[in-house]
């Protein structure tokens, strides 16, 4: 965009969620040692709510998030930022009932994240490592409805011998002090994120995910690579009420898919089975790990 390098980058979500992001990243030298980053965000997000294997109500959140960040990015090994984040929640019933405690809220925050990204394929990663954590505060003195902390943090590995590649990742969340406002839980469920369960499917206070993949690339043509795969994952999520972190009853699930790293981004074709007799079936277009 300029003599600095700067970046203006906007990702537009279809199906579940919608919404769209847009991010300017403005370096403060030639080197690009140091950088500031505004950025807005609406996301329309919706959440099932369930009885056993019965979905009951649903209810949807749309968002609105704005903010800035400042940060630095050594060399190539990734970035470090930190900022201010200010949003508007507006939650809304559209299946059945469902008791929420408020249908409208707003966030202030101070926002911390870092990550350190040496993975050698965005998509398909073949060899490398990506770790990230991140903390957001939100504060009654900013703005907010809500007080409270939330962190969470990840890291994945990826390994190929000849053309067989695994991933092992471990990821995990929580809250400091104040529970978590109902528009800012945890959640899983979805491909890759206990698979077989719906997305969203279950939300809670804290979360923990344990996943091995493995594919093989079997193809490849002028517009991408073709892999076969699958999955292994456990995890959970635990509400307030619940021992945060409880390892006794961790989920498992599983995935079987093709994947298809087209030029518009990674295509998914995966069928996924979670304990409890959940399945699910997925057509799935963008980055899943």
């Amino acid at each position: 965009m300029n003599s600095l390098g700067a970046e203006w980058k906007t990702q537009f979500n279809l199906g579940n969620p919608t919404g769209i992001y847009s991010e300017f990243y403005q370096p403060l030298s030639v080197k690009r040692l140091f950088f500031i980053s505004p950025h807005i965000e609406w996301k329309q997000q919706p959440y099932d709510v369930f009885d056993g294997k019965t979905r009951v109500a649903e209810y949807r959140v749309d968002s609105y998030k704005g903010g800035i960040d400042l940060g630095i990015q050594p060399w190539m090994y990734g970035e470090a930022r930190v900022g201010l984040q200010f949003a508007t929640f507006h939650a809304s019933q559209r299946i059945g009932k469902v008791d929420l405690p408020e249908d409208h809220a707003t966030r202030g925050a101070v926002v911390a994240a870092g990550r350190l990204d040496q993975l050698d394929n965005v998509n398909f990663p073949n060899n490398g490592y990506l770790a990230q954590a991140g903390v957001l505060s939100s504060l009654k003195a900013l703005g907010s409805t809500d007080e409270y902390y939330k962190v969470q943090g990840s890291v994945l590995g990826a390994f190929t011998y000849r053309k067989q590649t695994v991933l092992a990742s471990l990821s995990a969340g929580s809250h400091i002090g104040n529970q978590l406002p109902f528009y800012d839980q945890f959640d899983l469920g979805g491909f890759l994120h206990l698979s077989g369960l719906r997305s969203n499917q279950i939300l809670g206070q804290s979360m923990a995910l344990g996943r091995v993949i493995t594919y093989h690339k079997v193809g490849t043509s002028f517009i991408g690579d073709l892999y076969l795969g699958g999955s292994l994952e456990s995890g959970n999520v635990w509400g307030e009420n619940e021992k945060q972190f409880d390892l006794g009853n961790l989920r498992l699930a599983g995935s079987l898919f093709v994947g298809y790293d087209t030029i518009i981004g990674p295509l998914y074709l995966a069928f996924g089975h979670a304990d409890g007799g959940f399945n699910a079936g997925y057509f799935y277009l963008g980055r899943a790990f």
